[in-house]
């Protein structure tokens, strides 16, 4: 009988042994699946960060209120690879891409911003003037 016992014990064992694989081969599956849905989401990310040929200009009207743009949800719908912004004047203006720190243009000057390289590119442009001062400031901009 003792043999009998051991037995029974033992297939209990195998049975709970295949219950453990089948449940480690579904984690498993479950796993690749997560990873495929990420992988996806990453390149579909990639491919609308990439460097897609476009360029055009962005005027931006500037005055003492700060302003922001989020080119997600503005021509181009993508972030820019570079943006030359020159100020037109008639006064000075600050202007700062991606919440970096603000770069003062008096009238005439110009400053390029060039992310081709950066991981992230530009998405985000704010400008302001300072009080009871207006400016008028064209951005060459690339896609």
């Amino acid at each position: 009988m003792d043999n009998n016992r051991e037995i029974v014990v033992s297939r209990r064992e195998l049975e709970r042994r295949e219950q453990n694989v089948i449940d480690t081969e579904l984690l498993k599956f479950i796993a690749l699946d997560d990873i495929q849905v990420a992988l996806s989401k990453i390149n579909k990310s990639l491919k609308v960060s990439q460097f897609q040929g476009g360029a055009g200009t962005i005027t931006l009207n500037a005055d003492e209120k700060y302003r922001y743009i989020v080119l997600w949800h503005v021509y181009p719908y993508t972030p820019l690879v570079t943006a030359h912004f020159v100020n037109k004047g008639p006064d000075g203006v600050f202007v700062s891409v991606n919440g970096e720190p603000d770069t003062p243009l008096n009238k005439d000057e110009d400053a390029l911003y060039d992310f081709i390289k950066a991981e992230r590119k530009i998405e985000v442009i704010s400008y302001y003037c300072n009080v009871g001062e207006t400016a008028l400031i064209p951005v060459g901009a690339k896609w």
